[in-house]
């Protein structure tokens, strides 16, 4: 007779029968023995009693993991219908331990969570948008905050551009057309040094030849790249060293009529 195991879904309460067959192939005899479940002649796995059969499921799964599982699997996509049912009720009766549950796996496994939700957008672009629109509608300030943590970590000379160039509007330069792009471009013409001191820096700031409270522009003919203590030596005054504009590569981009 061939063994049959009860396996516990991963979001349900729910047991459902799963035969422990792969391939045709019963798991022998001998095999239960080594599990520590005492079978006599003629036996198979214990079912009316609770207690003897959690034994057996305990260490049937600890003896054949892979097993069970391919069988597992197997089994909720022959019964897609009655696991979608389960899991669904399960959600209904146990809300707060699927949320606790969820929220430990987010936090134990990022990185599955990230790559999940990546394939997911792929395949779903459209959905994906829309759904990230609506959770923006819903929680403006966490989306901001959300928004910010991410240029500032993944993308900080974009995150820093874009803050030069908020504070360019605020004080109604009259034009402001400095790029991201054209920010990483001039640090590396200038090979990444300040253009006062010459010291190379991790991280230069962008230094208006004629002070934006002065009436310059946040433009590229009216930046260079300075370090912070040059930058705040310099302040609205003169510049520390005679400086040549570059002229960059990169083009502003065309505004049709």
């Amino acid at each position: 007779m061939m063994p049959v195991c009860y396996t516990k879904s991963a979001s349900s309460e729910v047991w459902s029968a799963r035969s422990a067959q792969v391939g045709g192939a019963p798991t022998p005899r001998a095999d239960w023995l080594t599990m520590g479940v005492s079978l006599g002649k003629g036996q198979s796995m214990p079912r009316k009693n609770p207690g003897e059969r959690a034994v057996y499921q305990k260490a049937y799964h600890a003896a054949h993991r892979e097993q069970a599982r391919t069988a597992g699997a197997a089994w909720d996509k022959a019964n897609a219908e009655k696991v979608r049912s389960s899991k669904a009720k399960y959600r209904d009766v146990h809300p707060e331990k699927v949320r606790a549950s969820g929220a430990n796996y987010r936090a134990t496994k990022p990185e599955k969570v990230r790559a999940k939700n990546d394939a997911w957008r792929k395949a779903h672009p459209e959905k994906g948008r829309i759904y990230a629109a609506s959770w923006r509608a819903a929680h403006p300030e966490k989306a901001r905050a959300v928004g910010i943590a991410y240029r500032r970590a993944a993308n900080p000379e974009i995150a820093r551009a874009r803050n030069a160039r908020r504070r360019a509007r605020k004080i109604a330069a009259i034009v402001n057309d400095f790029t991201a792009a054209q920010w990483i471009e001039m640090q590396a013409a200038y090979g990444f040094q300040c253009v006062y001191c010459g010291r190379k820096m991790k991280r230069l700031t962008q230094d208006h030849l004629t002070p934006l409270s002065k009436g310059g522009d946040h433009t590229a003919s009216n930046i260079v790249p300075a370090c912070r203590s040059c930058n705040s030596r310099k302040a609205t005054g003169k510049v520390l060293i005679p400086i040549q504009p570059l002229l960059l590569t990169i083009a502003l981009p065309r505004i049709l009529p």
